[in-house]
């Protein structure tokens, strides 16, 4: 879920439930694809259907493509995850009830996993995915417009979320929102 976030822009409503009644609103199982080239699976395409800024009603598709340049691939990561999963209709990210993964739930477990590796939790969130997700795209020369699509941005906020050198092995910046 955490690479997902990172790789798709997404804010974390968008993946995680404010309560489990409210699973219809968050990305479904079936807005999830594979996409394949020459017989290999290349890509991940997530349709969101809700988001903020939606005005028009409008599906907005996210592609994740392969990389295998690090330690995990976030392709890879989400084909192993809906392996596990199993192909039930509902939320794509879930509990084992297929109940819809909570914000709540999401943010215990962001908190863990920061502990876990020692670092400071009072620096991360939720959103921090979003703005590492900016800052990367930034760093790699990615224009604004490109930048501003890729997270369904409708002005130049993101702008605000960029971080110099917070990808760094050394980074001293704040990634806390």
């Amino acid at each position: 879920m955490f690479m997902t976030a990172f790789y798709g822009f997404f804010r974390i409503g968008e993946l995680a439930a404010k309560n489990v009644d409210s699973g219809g609103d968050v990305l479904q199982y079936d807005d999830l694809c594979f996409i394949s080239s020459n017989g290999r699976i290349s890509m991940s395409k997530l349709t969101i259907r809700k988001f903020k800024h939606n005005t028009a009603n409008k599906a907005f598709e996210i592609l994740i493509a392969r990389d295998n340049s690090g330690l995990v691939c976030p392709v890879q990561t989400l084909l192993d995850y809906c392996g596990m999963r199993g192909a039930a209709p509902g939320p794509l990210f879930c509990e084992s009830d297929l109940r819809p993964v909570t914000i709540s739930s999401f943010n215990t477990a962001l908190k863990r996993c920061l502990v876990f590796c020692g670092l400071d939790t009072s620096r991360y969130k939720g959103h921090s995915f979003r703005i590492g997700a900016a800052t990367h795209a930034s760093e790699q020369g990615f224009s604004d417009s490109q930048i501003r699509r890729l997270g369904r941005w409708q002005s130049d906020a993101f702008k605000s979320y960029l971080r110099s050198g917070a990808l760094s092995a050394n980074a001293q910046n704040d990634l806390s929102c």
